[in-house]
């Protein structure tokens, strides 16, 4: 039997890789965009006095940094959506091969019917045949953990999956032989048949969308968002970068010691104020981001309670992950990651939050007591006193991480944005009872004006609870 269709599927998996030429250009933005995004980082972290020329350096910078990525994320969908459509256009043109048959007749059956028997059973034949035209490829990537001396580390073993889907017509075909085998008995035919056969794929919008994923995930890996990982700050601290699925976090260690918890100007849950003391522990230098929870999702661990799209926006990528209760972080998404991690990740307590997001600070802020400077610092709403007023360059939306100043120990977002789960059931600071059917709020978020995105504000939420303003950070102890 000749077949011409493994050379069609030859071809098509050739035709699938993205040649290096093609995403040049994407490249070259994603290089820009870095380049503005790391310029904006060295502003947030400068020493200048002057701080309304420093805000409105931001604000350029911001600005800048905004467009460049917005040309480099239309590139990517340009180019994303050129591939697809080739290897769509691919799937659906019209194939020719050959099928041999040779048919055992029914006993006593007429010539005639003996050659339609074997017509329509060849054509069933060629049916199936012309179903593997379409394939479609998984990968599985499995990490496993293990000791070498005194390090742990993490190897990565990629198995590639290949299923066959039919979705095909027999568009038209040709008989090219038939014919009675010689070696025929008389009550027992044996029929030969070759036919040419013309198959074309069906409309199928589902698998056009499964190669939009496909070339997504494929070219992901050049976007700058995937590189800011690797910027970090000068920090006497110590650090590491946990990938899961694709996705890059950094962890890093704090020192244990002592400060003053709570604000005698705050509001009455801040007080009264008390010294406590912390242990070392690490926390994630931003929130969990949205790319990080969808690889949840995915896998089926974590339920998609508004049934998103199983890939994330252009703007979504790197924006903190909301909508979700304390219990979905501690049913779903911490004992996905654990499992998949070998670590034991968790939510900070209170006093770990807010020792944290203080990085040595007694002020209302971590930079300080004044609201001018807090679009430095913070993606908030504005400040009520209008004197006050700056341009965080977010107006009452979400923000990518890490668009803003961190703070002494490098974390970034711990103000704004969106406030942040703790581990900590509510309470109060003056009583020693405890509602553990809440658990205490920390850092205010993109809604809140800046008096509750102060280190000490804090809020009690009911578990349950699931706001667009309200996401989580993950901290880790040895």
């Amino acid at each position: 039997m000749k077949l011409v269709v493994y050379l069609i599927i030859t071809l098509l998996l050739i035709s699938t890789n993205v040649q290096s030429a093609d995403i040049e250009e994407l490249q070259l933005k994603a290089k820009n965009t870095q380049i503005k995004w790391q310029q904006l980082q060295l502003a947030l972290n400068s020493s200048e006095d002057d701080q309304n020329k420093t805000q409105k350096t931001v604000a350029t910078l911001r600005a800048e940094y905004q467009q460049a990525l917005t040309k480099e994320l239309n590139t990517f969908d340009q180019l994303v959506t050129t591939k697809a459509q080739q290897e769509y256009q691919a799937y659906l043109a019209e194939r020719v091969f050959e099928i041999e048959h040779q048919h055992h007749c029914k006993r006593m059956s007429s010539q005639k019917e003996c050659e339609e028997e074997a017509r329509i059973t060849a054509l069933d034949k060629a049916g199936k045949q012309g179903s593997s035209i379409i394939i479609n490829s998984t990968t599985d990537i499995t990490t496993t953990r293990k000791q070498l001396n005194e390090d742990v580390v993490s190897d990565s073993d990629f198995k590639e999956k290949t299923s066959m889907r039919a979705f095909t017509n027999i568009s038209s075909y040709q008989v090219v032989e038939s014919y009675k085998l010689d070696k025929s008995k008389n009550h027992e035919r044996l029929w030969f048949i070759k036919i040419s056969v013309h198959v074309s794929a069906k409309q199928n919008d589902y698998y056009y969308q499964q190669l939009v994923n496909k070339y997504k995930q494929r070219l992901i890996i050049h976007l700058s968002q995937s590189k800011q990982i690797e910027h970090t700050q000068d920090l006497q601290t110590t650090q590491y970068i946990e990938t899961v699925g694709g996705i890059p976090f950094v962890m890093v260690k704090l020192p244990g010691g002592q400060f003053i918890m709570g604000s005698e100007q705050g509001e009455f849950n801040e007080q009264p104020t008390s010294v406590v003391q912390v242990k070392s522990f690490y926390i994630a230098d931003t929130e969990v981001t949205k790319a990080l929870y969808q690889q949840c999702i995915k896998s089926k661990h974590c339920n998609d309670k508004w049934k998103s799209s199983s890939v994330l926006t252009r703007e979504e990528f790197n924006q903190p992950k909301a909508d979700i209760s304390w219990y979905d972080i501690k049913q779903e998404f911490l004992p996905w990651l654990n499992k998949k991690t070998g670590r034991k990740y968790r939510l900070p307590t209170e006093i770990e939050w807010e020792f944290a997001a203080r990085s040595g600070s007694q002020s209302d802020y971590y930079y300080g007591d004044r609201t001018n400077q807090i679009c430095l610092y913070a993606n908030g709403a504005k400040a009520k006193d209008v004197s006050e007023q700056c341009d965080d360059g977010h107006n009452k939306k979400l923000a990518a991480v890490k668009q803003y100043n961190p703070n002494k120990f490098g974390l970034y977002d711990m103000l704004g944005n969106v406030a942040e789960w703790t581990n900590t059931c509510g309470s109060l600071y003056s009583k020693m009872s405890q509602d553990c059917s809440q658990a205490m709020i920390r850092g205010g978020s993109w809604y809140d004006q800046p008096f509750y995105l102060r280190t000490s504000s804090r809020i009690g939420k009911n578990k349950n609870t699931r706001l667009d303003t309200l996401g989580f950070r993950l901290a880790y102890s040895e």
